[in-house]
């Protein structure tokens, strides 16, 4: 669980908006579970509260995302679907108002989908060799004056 929070200040009276001070946050969620017989499911979500503007505002939102893999073959692939948006909820809706006219308007975007992926390792990387060649990498280059290059 993450989340931001911070200030917001927007001055709109010159132009026949409100004066706007408020403390915004928003929220997120990543959770990964891994079951038995090599399956892992990842649920990602995310909420904005309402937020106000200088002529209006905004109503709060939320969606969460979902994903299923599984390894196969000895580990060397891995099978997957990601659902975006399954609650079909990510839709945005705000209110607009001045002396001259009020608004209300909603934007559903398309954002349910499915991605079928699959994965395949052909090689296997040793981390430990891996780490050992950049530290020696690194204490080559270390007395280097031009960013890596060789004198």
């Amino acid at each position: 669980l993450s989340g931001n929070l911070y200030g917001n200040y927007e001055d709109g009276r010159e132009f026949g908006g409100n004066l706007v001070q408020t403390l915004n946050w928003d929220a997120k969620l990543n959770t990964t579970l891994t079951l038995p017989k090599n399956w892992v499911v990842q649920i990602s979500g995310q909420y904005v509260p309402k937020r106000e503007n200088i002529q209006g505002y905004s109503d709060p939102m939320y969606w969460f995302d979902m994903s299923i893999k599984k390894d196969i073959l000895n580990k060397k692939g891995s099978l997957g679907i990601r659902v975006s948006d399954i609650f079909n909820t990510r839709e945005r809706s705000s209110y607009t108002f001045t002396e001259n006219f009020k608004q209300y308007s909603v934007h559903h975007r398309t954002s349910r989908y499915v991605v079928v992926s699959f994965n395949y390792r052909f090689g296997v990387v040793n981390k430990e060799q891996t780490m050992k060649e950049r530290k020696r990498q690194q204490q080559q280059n270390a007395g280097s004056d031009d960013f890596g290059g060789e004198e």
